[in-house]
């Protein structure tokens, strides 16, 4: 039987702008689903807003929330932003 952590994660925009419109929010979505898919961190449910990322992550105890955070949460708008 394998253990997992679960982690509830809400990120907002540093500006609380609705920055995240229609086809940014698909982009960061794609981008998101693909780095965790690389990771092995399963997402049970989230919900990209306009002003806010809500997820609900669940991944294999040899990783940390801090291992796993930087990837969705720094590198991921780094990637729309250079597109």
């Amino acid at each position: 039987m394998r253990i997992y952590r679960r982690w509830h994660v809400v990120g907002a925009a540093g500006s609380l702008y609705k920055v995240l419109q229609r086809a940014k929010r698909e982009r960061l979505r794609e981008i998101i689903i693909r780095t965790c898919e690389e990771l092995g961190v399963q997402i049970m449910t989230s919900v990209l807003a306009r002003d806010y990322v809500y997820m609900f992550l669940s991944f294999p105890t040899k990783l940390f929330l801090s291992d796993v955070m930087p990837f969705t949460k720094n590198h991921s708008p780094r990637r729309i932003l250079t597109e």
